[in-house]
Order: structure tokens, then sequence, then C-alpha cells
């Protein structure tokens, strides 16, 4: 895999941007890779919810969870 293929963006950066904005900011600036830091969001259990996220993310060569 190509080094622009494992270098991302983490929603750190996005802060008090709502998770699915997040996502499609992230990929149409072409990053491959998104790393979803959960407690942002609700922490994993509130995520765990989303039957979507997997959908979502699925543009993604990678997705990292920290």
């Amino acid at each position: 895999m190509s080094l622009r293929h494992r270098i991302g963006i983490s929603t750190l950066t996005l802060r008090h941007t709502p998770l699915r904005q997040a996502i499609d900011m992230i990929h149409q600036e072409g990053f491959q890779v998104f790393e979803l830091v959960p407690h942002l969001y609700g922490g994993p259990e509130r995520l765990r919810q989303n039957r979507q996220l997997r959908d979502w993310l699925s543009g993604f060569d990678m997705v990292t969870v920290h």
C-alpha cells in the first residue's frame, strides 16, 4: 500500500463537526485513511448503535479507531 493510502486525518482535527460531515469532508479531500476517535461521538457504545457507520466508512482504504 502506497504512503498516500496510509496517511489519514483524525476526527480530533475536526472536533465539534458531526460525524457524517467529518467523514464526507475527509473523503472529499482525497484522504484514503480515516482515524475515528469514538469518545468525540458519544463513545464506542453509541457508535455501535449507528447501523449506517460501516457504509459511511466504506469509501476509505483503511479505518483506525483510537
